[in-house]
């Protein structure tokens, strides 16, 4: 028989709040939580927005659960497919796309969540990161917001470099951005 979890949000609330924000020293009544405490928290935590396993991980250590507790929820969770790193890096990668945010970018923002880029199938294809399509974005990005500064080329080269597009891609759109001027 699966277990079931006995999930109390009362001890989550704090009087007068709106929020579930759990405090590190969570207790109930001066007794330690139940073991269960860890799971229903992830399911807390993951019903606002889909988290990686290392920000899960991270965020039950920073709010005092135990390593052992931490595994067993985390194993749970990712058991019944409420924790999936690669669904997870999908979401991630589509939107740093859509922000305009450039492959190096998004490599260094997925790592931090503990996922290697080249993991994720479909990657750079899939995304419209391939070269051209990259080229294509940088254009794009350039023609809506356009760099200002006594130096166009140089100006255009930094604001592409900051936003994580490679060196070839970045002079590239800046040369066809300035003819375009």
């Amino acid at each position: 028989m699966p277990s079931v979890s006995t999930f109390d949000p009362a001890p989550l609330r704090k009087k007068g709040g709106r929020g579930t924000r759990a405090s590190k020293a969570q207790t109930e009544g001066g007794k330690p939580r139940p073991s269960a405490y860890a799971f229903d928290r992830i399911v807390v935590l993951c019903s606002v927005r889909d988290r990686s396993r290392t920000e899960l991980e991270a965020r039950l250590a920073r709010e005092g659960y135990s390593q052992q507790e931490r595994v067993e929820a985390l194993d749970r969770a990712q058991g019944c497919g409420l924790v999936d790193d690669m669904r997870f890096a999908d979401a991630f990668i589509r939107a740093r796309v859509h922000a305009g945010k450039g492959p190096k970018v998004i490599r260094r923002d997925l790592a931090a969540h503990g996922i290697e880029l080249d993991d994720v199938a479909g990657w750079p294809y899939d995304y419209g990161m391939d070269d051209e399509s990259l080229k294509e974005r940088a254009l794009e990005f350039l023609e809506s917001h356009p760099a200002r500064g006594s130096n166009p080329y140089a100006s255009a080269c930094r604001k592409l470099e900051s936003r994580g597009y490679p060196a070839s891609v970045v002079s590239h759109a800046a040369r066809a951005w300035l003819e375009q001027l």
